[in-house]
């Protein structure tokens, strides 16, 4: 009951995420037609979709007014065997005006390692301890409505907030983290 209520939760959540999600690559076309202010320095966004843009992107640039000089999407993928190999971990796509789109693919069996497997990668050029790592913060506010009921829902809010956190499970230095948060109505 918890796992398929966990999961019915995370479909809801990525649905209502995925509503006012903008592609990445028209995000990048835009910026690029537009003066920006740009930050020195590469900053770090992990995002679970490789085509949308990150909502802490999005906040940074609304609220701070400013995007980094180099931007890394980071999207990790948990492939459905126990292990991927080293040499099919990482995709890196540039898109243009200082970003750049890294998937990372992890077998169910391994524990992601998202600064390790950017700093093993020559091209792309990082060092975790003088990157920003910029993260979404959801907090999920229940609602009436869609198929789920709404105790079900503040169930899944709960196991969320109880759930490993981001900067923990995906090994992020926790001196080099930025939370954005936002509220979603599910």
């Amino acid at each position: 009951f918890l796992f398929t209520t966990w999961q019915k939760g995370r479909d809801l959540l990525a649905a209502e995420v995925g509503k006012t999600a903008f592609p990445l690559d028209a995000f990048v076309q835009d910026l690029e037609q537009h003066e920006v202010t740009r930050a020195p320095g590469t900053a770090v966004f992990l995002n679970s979709s490789p085509n949308g843009t990150p909502i802490g992107l999005l906040h940074n640039l609304k609220l701070n007014h400013v995007v980094h000089q180099r931007n890394v999407v980071v999207t990790v993928l948990t492939e459905e065997v126990p292990y991927v190999a080293r040499s099919d971990r990482l995709e890196v796509q540039p898109l243009g005006g200082g970003f750049v789109r890294v998937i990372l693919r992890y077998g169910f069996m391994e524990d992601p390692d998202v600064p390790a497997a950017l700093a093993g990668d020559r091209d792309l050029d990082i060092d975790p301890a003088k990157v920003a790592f910029i993260l979404s913060d959801n907090t999920l506010l229940p609602t009436t409505g869609s198929n789920m009921g709404l105790w079900r829902k503040r169930l899944f809010a709960f196991l969320s907030r109880n759930a490993l956190r981001p900067t923990r499970f995906f090994r992020l230095p926790v001196n080099r983290v930025i939370e954005i948060g936002t509220q979603v109505q599910m």
